[in-house]
């Protein structure tokens, strides 16, 4: 019979083993909330958009840059948290019928976005595409501030 310490070295080296041959290290650091936050980033289109999380159901966002700058708005939307620093947002566009998903990574400073919309030529059928964008924490929470972000001044 295998001792709790040996069985618990075994099954680390199994997990080592399985991962790749490594720990991954999370990162506890991360913000406990993205509301409050607000937050830049630029597509590989060339546009550049600014979003502040008011609330846990609704995102006021700004065009800054690009063919539709100046563009803003305020939307509803679901968000979840993943883990630390990493959270999904998801919203369905009224108008259009457009699903946006994203998926912010505060830690690597980055954003990917999937968007769904019905196909023109089916209306049965829905296209989609993807893209991922770099992104700066412009303003953070009151509540973040002992979190290392930096806050604009």
């Amino acid at each position: 019979m295998l001792k709790p310490a040996l069985g618990l070295a075994l099954l680390a080296l199994v997990f080592a083993r399985i991962s790749g041959g490594y720990f991954t290290e999370v990162d506890r650091d991360g913000p406990t909330q993205i509301e409050g936050l607000t937050l830049r980033y630029a597509m590989p289109d060339g546009e550049f958009v600014e979003r502040r999380f008011v609330d846990e159901h609704s995102a006021h966002w700004k065009i800054i840059g690009g063919p539709r700058s100046g563009d803003s708005g305020t939307e509803q939307v679901s968000i979840r948290m993943v883990s630390a620093g990493v959270y999904f947002v998801n919203r369905v566009e009224p108008a259009s019928g457009e699903t946006v998903s994203e998926v912010y990574n505060l830690a690597a400073h980055t954003v990917s976005i999937y968007v769904t919309r019905p196909d023109p030529d089916d209306p049965l059928r829905r296209t989609e595409q993807s893209s991922a964008g770099r992104l700066e924490i412009v303003e953070s929470a009151p509540d973040q501030s002992d979190t290392g972000l930096m806050s604009a001044g």
